[in-house]
């Protein structure tokens, strides 16, 4: 018999997988606090991964995103840029503006991470789980 071979979600699944994993990080963090909780790299790479390609984004932005200081930032972004991840320029109308952008491996990386994550067992129980509850209250309403 052939393992089963899982299907690669289409990308409007992993918009919901990226919405459903930035649900659960603010989830944590309003459930059992900030300190303890906060990702900020990973914050700012999904707020990357969800921007249009064309539309920049500057550093001081991802501070908001992150809930990080500028400095504290900078360093994330710096071993981001190392890991290739993203990359960064001044922006040139004013080149006190960094702009930061997801590079091709940075997006790649993301969407394994969803892809895998929609693939797994417990996701895909989840997801059977809801539609079970969605078939059988639709055949309550119509009286099936």
């Amino acid at each position: 018999m052939k393992p089963d071979i899982p299907k690669i979600p289409r990308r409007s699944d992993r918009r919901l997988m990226m919405g459903l994993a930035q649900s659960g990080l603010e989830l944590l963090v309003s459930e059992l606090g900030l300190a303890l909780f906060r990702q900020p790299a990973l914050e700012m790479l999904f707020d990357l991964y969800n921007k249009p390609q064309e539309e920049p984004r500057y550093l001081t932005a991802l501070c908001g995103v992150s809930s990080t200081s500028e400095r504290n930032s900078q360093r994330i972004v710096h071993r981001m840029e190392e890991h290739g991840l993203v990359t960064t320029e001044s922006d040139l109308e004013d080149g006190r503006r960094t702009i930061v952008s997801l590079t091709p491996l940075g997006r790649r990386a993301i969407e394994r991470f969803l892809d895998e994550w929609a693939a797994s067992t417990e996701f895909t129980a989840l997801v059977d789980e809801q539609l079970i509850i969605q078939r059988v209250t639709s055949a309550l309403r119509n009286g099936d």
